[in-house]
């Protein structure tokens, strides 16, 4: 469920399982926050503050020159002027993923660190400092979830199950080999049914159906299945 609202300079934005939200800043720039998501916001005349607690936003940042916006997450800061980009607070790393303009990331903990990134890169920081950068991001998948749209490439299942699970009123376990399979395509988020029917005829799947609850496994009969899944 999207909708919009303005801020006032200080604020906490949450969202829960399955809802997402558009919020208008004080400043005019706009943030969409994906589900299970929670921002602290801090305007002051110097600076726009603010910080990613869990989950994954976008940011429209209005252009100031003289008051760039801070996106404070784990040890990373992300500072941006006039540009579009999404950050996200993983278990142990922080994704940005730049769609327009420029941002500089930096390391609250490392004197003189600075990463410059450029339109359709995706920088993938570990909380141990390892750095990883892809290029040439499609920006329409990497906003898909915008749109209620979830895309994969080639990740891992208990990955993929992981994200399902932020949207769907039914959870989704997966136990054994099963975690490891590879899964690549495009789901509507909190469709569990439709995503379990998916894998189901990928892979050799057992399915166990419980109250809340559909535990993914390998079929016992079956060896380990090496092949990817697309959708």
């Amino acid at each position: 469920v999207w909708y919009s609202m303005r801020l006032p300079a200080e604020q906490i934005v949450k969202t829960a399982h399955g809802e997402q939200r558009v919020i208008v800043l004080a400043d005019g720039s706009r943030m969409s926050l994906d589900a299970l998501t929670e921002v602290r916001v801090r305007y002051t005349p110097d600076v726009r503050n603010l910080e990613l607690v869990a989950g994954r936003a976008n940011f429209e940042v209005a252009k100031d020159v003289t008051r760039p916006l801070k996106v404070r997450v784990g040890p990373r800061v992300v500072t941006a002027l006039g540009t579009v980009f999404s950050v996200e607070r993983e278990a142990t790393d922080v994704v940005v993923t730049l769609v327009e303009g420029s941002v500089a990331v930096t390391s609250r903990d490392v004197p003189n660190s600075h990463i410059q990134m450029h339109p359709r890169q995706e920088l993938r920081i570990t909380d141990s400092g390892q750095v990883s950068m892809r290029e040439g991001i499609d920006p329409v998948q990497a906003l898909a979830w915008r749109e209620g749209k979830l895309i994969f490439d080639d990740e891992p299942l208990r990955a993929v199950v992981a994200r399902m699970n932020n949207y769907g009123a039914t959870r989704i376990d997966v136990t054994g080999e099963a975690n490891d399979l590879r899964v690549g395509g495009v789901f509507k988020a909190g469709d569990t049914m439709a995503f379990v029917d998916a894998m189901q005829s990928y892979f050799p799947l057992k399915i166990d159906h419980g109250s809340n609850t559909v535990t993914l496994r390998m079929e016992q009969d079956e060896s380990p299945v090496k092949n990817r899944a697309t959708h």
